[in-house]
């Protein structure tokens, strides 16, 4: 489970650094934005 937080948070972190944001922001967009989006609606 750490391995699969590691390669997620590693992965966060490198969108954040070439949009120029922090890994929080693009946490939260990801998570609160785009995870819902793309989760398919009943």
């Amino acid at each position: 489970m750490k391995l699969l937080f590691d390669i997620v948070a590693r992965g966060l972190y490198m969108i954040g650094r070439f949009l120029n944001l922090t890994y929080n922001e693009v946490n939260i967009i990801v998570y609160y934005l785009l995870v819902p989006f793309l989760w398919p609606a009943n």
